[in-house]
């Protein structure tokens, strides 16, 4: 497994505070509660997240060389 690298001292510096989540850190009632969120911002006007690109699923692998050398901000997205 990769382990993950992060800029310890700037980090410190900067006086940053980091908290690990997973999901199984949430109840139920929480996932739902915030994917109600989600929606309702969605239905008020929200964008969403900055999208860069889209793939089919089956040019994965240009997704994730996107992924590794893009310059645009934004998220790359594959879809089924």
């Amino acid at each position: 497994m990769a382990e993950p690298v992060l800029p310890f001292w700037p980090l410190v510096f900067d006086n940053t505070t980091i908290h690990f989540l997973g999901s199984d850190d949430f109840s139920s009632q929480g996932k739902e509660a915030a994917a109600q969120s989600i929606n309702e911002a969605l239905e008020a006007g929200w964008q969403g997240l900055p999208i860069a690109e889209t793939f089919p699923l089956d040019e994965i692998a240009s997704a994730h060389e996107a992924v590794e050398h893009s310059h645009t901000p934004g998220k790359v997205v594959v879809l089924p």
